[in-house]
């Protein structure tokens, strides 16, 4: 480009470098925005995986629950059901000796044992066989299930279900200790009776345990009215306690 005069250089050599500033500048602000070293990632986790609570973990099912619920649903289980924990019979502060109880509960059912404990199926020796008409095992029809965990968790204890009892009916009685003072072992009966009878069984359980200071009240388990009876076993002649363990019919 042809010079204009002797005052156009400086103007030129001005505009040189006000141009030359900005293109540094430029440069500069883009390499503080782009040169510049990767960031970090995130370094990953390194505190152990949480464990879950106690609630958050199912329990599983108590002794005699887990016990009885392993067995195949047959007509002998649904005559007569009976297990026992030698182990928390053999602790509990009870007038009766363990083999007394062991003996009345387990009577002359087919027996087996686990690590739960030992269950004895039936009235007599007889080796169950499944039912035709089978549920998924013996604590699976209503009745009985229903008895089962009304009772909770027994040290000893004994179901008579629909086969003795009739169409739709079942009883149990079992030891437990307390949930207040595990010192103190209790007399636990439930049962389902046909509906018509449902008071008078209740009735019946309070004029004989109420006095003792049992506790008598009626439930709702699986759809089921239930009658329950909670007694201290010490309340009771020891001979009152076998015979109610060994037929919960005998009320």
């Amino acid at each position: 480009m042809p010079f204009t005069g002797a005052r156009s250089w400086p103007a030129m050599l001005r505009r040189i470098m006000r141009h030359a500033l900005l293109l540094c500048t430029v440069l500069v602000l883009a390499g503080c925005g782009s040169g510049g070293s990767e960031p970090e990632a995130d370094p990953a986790p390194t505190s152990a995986p949480r464990e879950l609570s106690a609630s958050q973990v199912k329990a599983p099912p108590p002794g005699s629950s887990g016990a009885l619920v392993a067995l195949p649903d047959s007509l002998q289980s649904r005559t007569r059901l009976a297990y026992v924990d030698e182990a928390r019979l053999d602790a509990a502060d009870l007038e009766l000796s363990p083999s007394r109880v062991r003996d009345r509960v387990l009577a002359d059912g087919f027996q087996t044992s686990s690590e739960a404990g030992i269950v004895a199926i039936g009235v007599d020796s007889t080796e169950p066989v499944a039912a035709e008409d089978a549920d998924a095992n013996a604590l699976a029809g209503h009745q009985i299930s229903a008895v089962q965990a009304c009772l909770g968790d027994p040290f000893a204890e004994t179901i008579l279900g629909p086969e003795t009892m009739g169409e739709g009916v079942a009883m149990g009685a079992g030891l437990a200790s307390s949930p207040e003072d595990p010192a103190l072992v209790e007399l636990r009966l439930c049962g389902v009776p046909p509906v018509r009878e449902l008071h008078a069984l209740e009735k019946r359980l309070t004029r004989r345990f109420g006095k003792l200071g049992g506790v008598v009240e009626e439930r709702e388990i699986r759809e089921l009215d239930l009658i329950a009876a909670t007694v201290p076993a010490h309340a009771l002649e020891p001979d009152q306690v076998l015979a109610l363990l060994a037929d919960p019919s005998r009320q």
